[in-house]
């Protein structure tokens, strides 16, 4: 029997470095080729970033977008989604997301689900106008990557409480985990280095840590606008040979280099960095904050902190550094819980589930 196959196209600003450009790439790979012809449709090109992760039957196509000429730019959205009679747009992050629902509509193309990455704090009244009045009226649904993103986006963007979905990021699991030492060496933390990592508390528990006594080092992985100020930083407290910023390192290769993974951060969606470290069954220390807190239970598999408290993370990384059936207990955890709940093979099967479900539910419809 001949199944249809359903043409999905996934929109995102770029492929560049960053959890929600890796999700897409991650999650469009593991969907069932047999079931979806599928498209990348990006806003613009990045020379660095996950473009070249991408299977070699995914069609890719950029719109060199720009504000300037933003008709330009939807007419060759409107024109690509005719000519490859896409069925489904998923988009992903608060611009692709507006521009999707336009050219989308203008194009017919039956379905538009968005996806919502981050806590978006920073919107003001004219995007929360258009969160509600443009892009929740006539995308088909919405699904957030945590809990609390989607009560924000309920609460702070006024969106139909019916339209939004909970569906969390997934990852690759490890076939070999990291070899066990029996006195971890080096903490390793993984992402961008803006503001909503607080590297800054990370390198003041550091601090704290060395202070104790201990001869733990800290690698920080990736690039980013506060790289130079948290050099600086370091240099201030005096740590260059104990801490050190690495820049960008691919995951699979960084976490193996590690004993503990730390997350700082004072505010997160649904931190692909923490799920991988978990995947490899690495003992975590993180911040109780967003949807860290929705992942990591504490004392079950990983310990939590509050943010901003680097004296009670530096306890906490004591604590797993002095024992070792501690961490065994919560890597072994960790890696439990990611293979049960966050594979991206379950996750891409949500999805699937959920694409036809809403496809066939338009094919009844019209």
């Amino acid at each position: 029997m001949n199944h249809h196959k359903i043409n999905i196209a996934h929109l995102i600003g770029s492929l560049g470095r960053g959890g929600a450009e890796q999700q897409v790439v991650s999650l469009i790979n593991n969907l069932d080729e047999n079931r979806f012809n599928k498209h990348v449709v990006v806003l613009w090109d990045k020379v660095d970033g996950f473009k070249n992760d991408l299977k070699k039957n995914i069609k890719y196509y950029s719109v060199q977008y720009r504000r300037r000429t933003m008709p330009l730019g939807i007419f060759k959205l409107i024109k690509y989604f005719k000519e490859n009679e896409i069925e489904i747009i998923h988009s992903h992050m608060y611009d692709p997301n507006k521009i999707a629902t336009v050219a989308g509509n203008l194009a017919n193309v039956p379905c538009i689900v968005t996806s919502e990455h981050g806590r978006n704090l920073w919107k003001k009244k004219r995007h929360h106008f258009v969160e509600k009045h443009l892009i929740d009226r006539f995308v088909k649904l919405r699904v957030a990557v945590s809990k609390d993103i989607k009560n924000l986006r309920i609460k702070n963007d006024k969106l139909n409480p019916n339209k939004i979905i909970t569906i969390p990021n997934g990852v690759s699991i490890p076939d070999t985990i990291s070899n066990k030492k029996k006195i971890p060496r080096v903490i390793g933390a993984m992402g961008r280095l803006d503001d909503a990592k607080d590297y800054f508390s990370l390198i003041d528990t550091m601090k704290i840590v060395r202070d104790a006594g201990s001869d733990l080092k800290l690698m920080i992985a990736g690039e980013g606008y506060l790289k130079a100020k948290l050099a600086k930083y370091i240099n201030k407290l005096g740590l260059n040979k104990s801490v050190k910023l690495v820049g960008f390192q691919k995951s699979d290769l960084f976490l193996r280099k590690i004993d503990i993974f730390a997350m700082s951060s004072e505010r997160e969606g649904m931190p692909v960095a923490l799920l991988e470290a978990m995947s490899f069954g690495l003992p975590v220390v993180a911040t109780n904050v967003g949807g860290i807190k929705e992942v990591v239970e504490n004392n079950i598999d990983g310990l939590l902190s509050e943010s901003k408290n680097p004296k009670a993370m530096a306890e906490n990384i004591i604590r797993m550094v002095e024992d070792g059936n501690l961490r065994d207990r919560l890597g072994l955890a960790a890696r439990n819980k990611v293979i049960k709940q966050y594979s991206i093979k379950i996750i891409a099967d949500l999805y699937a589930k959920l694409y036809f479900k809403l496809y066939c539910c338009d094919k009844l419809l019209h």
